[in-house]
Order: C-alpha cells, then sequence, then structure tokens
C-alpha cells in the first residue's frame, strides 16, 4: 500500500473514474475571413500630396475620378456567405447559386462596379533589366521587389520621401493597397509596377484583369486549402458591390442605395455596423421562405459601350488567363 490507507487509495481511485467520465471540451475552429483593401487610401494619399499641393494630379489620373467616393467598408462576412454558395471552380467568372437564382460576377459585371480598366494585355513593356530609381534610391537592398509592409511604412512615415518622389510612391501605394489588396507581411511589390509607374505606363494598363485575377485565386485556392481562413486578395470590394447590385432590396442595416450610376461602387452607402455570418444567413441568404430576390445585372447602354470598348463581350464564354 505504499504507507497509504485503503481509504484513500478508494477516494484517489473514484475521482480518477469520475474525471474520466467528464467528456472533453474540443474548442471549436475559429472562422477568419480577412480582407486588406485599404479603406483610408484617399486621406492617406491626398495627406502626401497636400504638402506640395499636387492633389491634382491624383484627380487628373486614371483613378481620379475615385475621389469622390463616400467612406469605404468592406464586410467580409458578406464575402464568406457568398463563397458559401459559389458553384463553380472557373477561372474566368465567379458563378453563385443564391435562393434559387444562379448569379455571374466576371470581368464585365467587374469593369462596372468599380471602373477600373479591363482587357488588353497584361505584359509590361519595358526592359525587364532596367533599373528602378525609386528601388533604387528607398530599398537598396531589394533588386527585383520589396515587401509591401515595408513600402508601407517608407510611404507613412515623414520625411522619408523626397518631394520630386511624392506622386509616383502615392501612385504605386494605391495600385498596391487598394487595387490589388493582399497581406502586407507576405507579399511583395514587384518591380515591374515601380517601372510601370515610373514609365507612366500605368495610365493604359489593365489593372482590372489583375485585380479580378487576384481576387479570383486567392478565393479558389485557400478555399481548397483551408475554407475555414482565406485572405482575400485583389479588390473584394468590387464583388461585394455587385452582391448589393443584384439584389432587390438590401438588408438596410448592411448598406442603403444612395443613387444609380456607373461606377456602381458610388451607389451605395456601407452600414458601419458590424455585419455577423448568422444574421446574413438568416437574412439575405436565408435557404428557405427567403424574401429576397436576386438577379444577374442588366447592364445599361452606357455599361454595354464601356464593355465593348473594352473587348469584353466575349470573355463571358472564355477562360480567364493571365498573360
Amino acid at each position: 500500500m505504499n504507507g497509504l490507507s485503503k481509504k484513500w487509495t478508494r477516494f484517489v481511485n473514484n475521482k480518477r473514474k469520475k474525471a474520466s467520465q467528464v467528456p472533453l471540451k474540443i474548442k471549436k475552429k475559429q472562422s477568419r475571413w480577412c480582407s486588406y483593401v485599404n479603406v483610408n487610401i484617399f486621406v492617406d494619399i491626398t495627406k502626401l500630396l497636400e504638402k506640395i499641393g499636387s492633389v491634382h494630379l491624383f484627380k487628373e489620373s486614371p483613378f481620379g475620378y475615385l475621389l469622390g467616393l463616400s467612406q469605404l467598408k468592406v464586410q467580409p462576412q458578406i464575402i464568406r456567405c457568398l463563397v458559401h454558395h459559389l458553384a463553380n471552380n472557373r477561372d474566368d467568372m465567379f458563378v453563385f447559386d443564391i435562393n434559387g437564382k444562379e448569379l455571374h460576377f466576371g470581368l464585365r459585371e467587374f469593369l462596372v462596379i468599380i471602373g477600373f480598366k479591363c482587357g488588353g494585355c497584361m505584359v509590361f513593356d519595358h526592359d525587364q533589366n532596367s533599373t528602378s530609381k525609386l528601388l533604387s534610391r528607398y530599398f537598396p537592398n531589394d533588386v527585383d521587389k520589396v515587401l509591401k509592409a515595408d513600402f508601407i511604412r517608407v510611404f507613412k512615415e515623414d520625411g522619408l520621401i523626397q518631394e520630386e518622389d511624392f506622386y509616383n510612391m502615392s501612385m504605386i501605394y494605391f495600385i498596391s493597397t487598394f487595387i490589388l489588396s493582399s497581406p502586407p507581411q507576405l507579399s511583395h511589390i514587384p518591380k515591374d509596377h515601380f517601372l510601370c509607374v515610373e514609365s507612366g505606363q500605368y495610365i493604359t494598363y489593365p489593372w482590372g484583369n489583375l485585380s479580378f485575377f487576384n481576387l479570383r485565386h486567392s478565393i479558389s485556392s485557400q478555399m481548397a486549402k483551408d475554407p475555414d481562413y482565406v485572405k482575400f486578395e485583389g479588390f473584394p470590394l468590387a464583388l461585394q458591390i455587385w452582391f448589393y447590385e443584384c439584389c432587390n432590396k438590401v438588408d438596410g442595416s448592411i448598406a442603403i442605395r444612395k443613387s444609380n450610376r456607373t461606377p456602381r461602387i458610388f451607389n451605395w452607402d456601407i452600414s458601419k455596423n458590424k455585419i455577423y455570418f448568422d444574421h446574413l444567413q438568416k437574412g439575405m441568404f436565408k435557404k428557405y421562405g427567403n424574401q429576397y430576390t436576386f438577379e444577374d445585372l442588366v447592364f445599361m447602354d452606357e455599361e454595354l459601350h464601356i464593355i465593348e470598348s473594352e473587348n469584353l463581350t466575349v470573355l463571358i464564354d472564355m477562360p480567364f488567363k493571365e498573360e
């Protein structure tokens, strides 16, 4: 008995028996759906360019029309619900089945939602052996690419950027954190993007193609790896706005329509409320008895003209590939 009484031994054994009968509590895996779109982009850029009175340069750029946007907010749970209704694995578009209706979101829809240039060649027209002045000046240890987090740090720190580089650095910041959003600590800005801005080729480059492709790839690849942890890249806000546009009447606690114009991102005031997955599942995404109805976008004449001018009229029937 090793000096222990029989009474004490029975007590210890009973304790062990009771403990073994208690079911183990299994911690539920948390679902994480992350967006990295810089919703404060226009505040950041205006703050820098105002120092030299050059805000007008951004207004005159291909993206200047966006300066009039209302305060933006990405609602990851909207996109989470959409992804759970994804009905295809195509490269050129998303196909969703919502409330018994098949809905399509491809480059054409992406174009009329946000207005980024789509269509055309995605090859950068410059010598790959060229040296980027901005990379050499601010990131001398990075030859072909720079970590996005390092670029953001330099952009936001007072006194690091020379005045002559304010505009080009602002444009790279806009492209990298707004159009092509991605996790700053895990992604890089390639030298090609610096050269494209420095040479002025960014004006005609189809950033919309690259943004849409990044969004489609980030969702499809990460869903295959871990459907409970998805980091949206590209411009997921376009998918969110498209969902509003397809609905007969959006829940007012999510967003409120304020106009009917193109690009359609201008049509909505997005709620600052925190949106919960369960609320969406019991409301706009309700499986049975759903009073919300959905239809594919019907393009206006102005939008059809834009789609035709970007040569996107046939893309719905052909797989989208990055060239």
